[in-house]
């Protein structure tokens, strides 16, 4: 079994990782968007490129966090095992539904900034 100290640390780096590929890749699509780059040439391919493959890294992170997660839980006496596995069924049914109704919520507020237009 690993040392919880390791494991923390392990489970940092995966996050970090996470974030700023993510964070590096807003960056990118914004670039993208306001075309920031056009003094260079034509950029966009290349920089279209490194945003997929930051996707591809913050996917790979995402996954080595959850493994680590569940690899983790395994070493685990079997009540907290069941206690730790309630607890995140019940954050993930609240994500859930608050996913829902924010979707909703956006999706209402949309229809009436395209349709106030129109309709007046």
């Amino acid at each position: 079994m690993n040392a919880p100290g390791k494991l923390d640390i392990r489970l940092t780096c995966i996050s970090v990782g996470q974030r700023v590929a993510v964070a590096v890749s807003c960056v990118g699509f914004l670039a993208l968007k306001l075309n920031l780059l056009k003094t260079f040439g034509e950029t966009r391919p290349l920089l279209l490129s490194v945003v997929i493959l930051l996707a591809c890294v913050e996917k790979l992170c995402s996954i080595m966090n959850t493994v680590s997660m569940e690899r983790d839980w395994v070493g685990k006496d079997h009540i907290s095992r069941k206690v730790l596995h309630a607890d995140a069924h019940g954050v993930h049914q609240v994500v859930v539904i608050a996913d829902a109704d924010m979707l909703r919520l956006q999706s209402g507020y949309w229809r009436c900034l395209t349709l106030e237009p129109i309709l007046t």
